[in-house]
């Protein structure tokens, strides 16, 4: 194995390590059943449970839900609702699973953006050990503990626990999965 491989390894640990404690924390709940308005969004629409409304799921908003005065449309929701239903035939493992994939990348994202908010700051405690490089510039051993810690509150606040258990919430997770990777493009 060569250097550059062990140093791209080396960076490697902090996603794997978010995605093993998204996947402990939530494990559970891949078998937790369909619940309060997953029966309106998913269990009884039509739309959702065939890839040939795939498309008609993001562009027409009487496919959201069988409820006759829908409360929101979202596409993109319906979309992924879809794609899990099939992949699952029903079950909701796969509706679960999504979320904990979203869940340990959004984490990581929050972590990547808290690093680069950091590096353009003074170090922290003064600090001046230089551990980790990210586009040339080196960033204190504490502004990566900084960073990891806010990515682990992310990950086991209590708060999150309806997002993660609760098929019909999916749309929260969603829009930080879009949101914070277009965050750290801007920073």
């Amino acid at each position: 194995m060569e250097f550059g491989e062990t140093k791209k390894l080396k960076q490697l640990w902090i996603p794997l390590f978010l995605l093993a404690l998204a996947s402990c924390l939530y494990f559970n709940s891949l078998t937790n059943p369909f619940v309060y308005d997953d029966f309106y969004y998913v269990v009884s629409n039509p739309f959702v449970h065939n890839l040939k409304f795939l498309w008609a799921n993001i562009a027409d908003p009487n496919t959201h839900t069988v409820m006759p005065d829908p409360a929101g449309y979202r596409g993109l929701t319906s979309f992924f609702r879809t794609l899990c239903w099939v992949a699952g035939s029903g079950a909701t493992w796969p509706f679960h699973l999504q979320k904990i994939l979203m869940h340990a990348l959004i984490a990581w994202c929050l972590y990547l953006i808290t690093l680069k908010l950091l590096a353009r700051s003074k170090p922290l405690y003064g600090e001046t050990s230089k551990l980790f490089t990210c586009k040339g510039r080196s960033i204190p051993l504490t502004n990566r503990v900084v960073a990891l810690t806010g990515a682990i509150l992310f990950i086991v606040h209590p708060g999150l626990s309806e997002t993660m258990n609760y098929i019909s919430s999916t749309s929260t997770l969603q829009t930080a999965f879009f949101l914070y990777p277009s965050c750290l493009g801007f920073c």
